[in-house]
């Protein structure tokens, strides 16, 4: 099994993300990826996309 650790600096986006995501009433942005695709950085989404690729590339039966 393979593990994907973000690194420090996407973890803490992520952190600060979540944060303004749970105190945004829920009929303005109800679903988390929909907020975090929108309001993340370049830096999250090339992350976001590296993380895409690899899992498409895992065989069957493999996990990240």
């Amino acid at each position: 099994m393979l593990r994907l650790v973000a690194p420090p600096e996407i973890e803490e986006e992520t952190r600060k993300l979540l944060d303004a995501w749970m105190s945004t009433p829920e009929e303005e942005e109800p679903d988390w990826e929909a907020f975090r695709n929108k309001h993340c950085s370049e830096r999250m989404k090339e992350y976001l996309r590296e993380c895409d690729s690899i899992r498409a590339s895992l065989q069957p039966g493999e996990h990240v």
